[in-house]
């Protein structure tokens, strides 16, 4: 839900306050739809029900599940258009069905999904080749659907028209004592992000960027936003790296729960080489070395280089800027049915 959120307003989670499932937006607050809909754009939101309910206040032309037939009403409008379009195919448990004699006792410990025990015992008996070519299989489905949408953009005559934006809201880890996406392990933290379309040469970013970052992109490619609307976010449009010869870095901000200590919020401040982690309502940090493709243990108790030393100390006060942020805002929450919470729960979410 942070991820999500920040995608489409531009907010790190300080501002728009969507830490949870239960959370809704401060009022006031501006979404992706409400831009491209004074634009005069037609706007599309397919994703499962818990997230349409999100953004089911926004000025949304048509929404529905992945599978909505609404969508190919987006596509045919006359007027531009701009869809959100998300897909579980490629989420735990990847079309994984959990044998009938398999036994709970066999995890490294329990879930209260049993589908999530499975996966771990898998992983824990070496027989991850069985998740592997369950996932390639559920890539290979939702490839499939987008490049149906891609078809039928030719078909039209949009698709040379059209940016097409593929990325995640988080990549999943399995390591003992944690839950699966809700940490700041690298594998959680890394996830592919594409953008491809008219004007856009082909190039590979290697400094880390965000996905705040997502929606001033988009509507600068579009040509649609105001200098006032664009100066009240937290991202920065990222065509500028895009076209630019160097690949500058800079810090960028994650933000969410930590594991089972959801009342607990967390934020990360990472460059290339460092991340502080720091929770932000009681007093806990950690700060890591980034190495390949895993992080250090802390380092706070260890003398540090001068580029470490000046690093934390920037981050820091990045830290703290967001905390004094939080602290100003109050939370908008709302109920969850049981049955939402319920299936949530078999997600690995509560």
């Amino acid at each position: 839900m942070p991820s999500h959120a920040s995608m489409l307003t531009a907010l790190d989670v300080t501002s728009h306050m969507i830490w949870s499932w239960q959370h809704r937006f401060l009022p006031g607050t501006q979404t992706a739809f409400d831009l491209f809909h004074r634009a005069g754009y037609t706007s599309g939101c397919f994703a499962i029900p818990q997230l349409v309910d999100l953004f089911s206040e926004f000025q949304i032309d048509y929404s529905g599940n992945t599978d909505s037939h609404n969508l190919l009403k987006c596509l045919e409008s006359p007027q531009p258009f701009f869809t959100f379009w998300h897909t579980f195919n490629v989420h735990f448990p990847y079309g994984i069905v959990v044998p009938r004699d398999y036994n709970d006792a066999e995890s490294d410990y329990d879930m209260t999904s049993r589908t999530l025990n499975y996966l771990r015992h898998l992983i824990v008996t070496g027989q991850t080749d069985i998740i592997r070519d369950s996932y390639r299989r559920e890539v290979r489905r939702a490839a499939r659907f987008v490049q149906g949408v891609v078809t039928k953009l030719k078909k039209l005559g949009k698709v040379e028209n059209t940016y097409f934006i593929i990325t995640a809201d988080h990549g999943e880890t399995w390591l003992k004592g944690t839950t699966f996406h809700n940490n700041f392990h690298e594998a959680v933290l890394n996830v592919p992000l594409a953008i491809t379309g008219p004007g856009i040469a082909p190039r590979r970013l290697t400094s880390p960027v965000s996905l705040v970052d997502l929606l001033p992109t988009m509507l600068e490619l579009c040509e649609v936003a105001s200098a006032e609307e664009v100066a009240a976010f937290d991202g920065v449009s990222l065509v500028p790296k895009l076209e630019a010869q160097a690949d500058e870095a800079h810090h960028v901000v994650i933000a969410g729960p930590d594991g089972g200590r959801a009342r607990h919020r967390y934020l990360a401040v990472r460059n290339q080489e460092w991340m502080l982690v720091t929770a932000m309502n009681h007093w806990c940090e950690s700060f890591h070395q980034l190495r390949e493709d895993a992080a250090s243990s802390s380092l706070l108790d260890t003398a540090l280089p001068e580029a470490g030393r000046q690093t934390l100390k920037e981050f820091r006060a990045v830290a703290e800027r967001h905390t004094e942020r939080l602290l100003s805002n109050k939370d908008n929450v709302t109920e969850l049915s049981a049955t939402t919470e319920k299936k949530l729960r078999a997600l690995g979410y509560v």
